[in-house]
C-alpha cells in the first residue's frame, strides 16, 4: 500500500483485476456469428479473454442495432 501524497494517514491499496473464469465460460464457445465477423475463424487459438472481449463486441453491435 502506498501513502498519498500530504496525506500521512490515508493508504491507497494497490489495485488487483477481478479475476474471471472466462476460459470455461467460452471453453466451447463457437465465435460471433453476425455478418461482420469472417465465419472460418478458429475460436480454439484465442484465450478466454480474447474470446470475452469478442464476444462484448458482438453483444454491443446487437444492442445498436436494437
Amino acid at each position: 500500500m502506498q501513502n498519498v501524497p500530504g496525506q500521512d494517514r490515508a493508504a491507497v491499496p494497490e489495485k488487483l483485476p477481478m479475476p474471471r473464469p472466462v476460459d470455461a465460460y467460452f471453453k466451447d464457445w463457437a465465435g460471433p456469428v453476425r455478418p461482420e465477423f469472417r465465419s472460418d475463424i478458429d475460436m480454439s487459438r484465442y484465450t478466454g479473454n480474447q474470446k470475452w472481449l469478442i464476444w462484448c463486441l458482438e453483444r454491443f453491435l446487437n444492442m445498436i442495432e436494437a
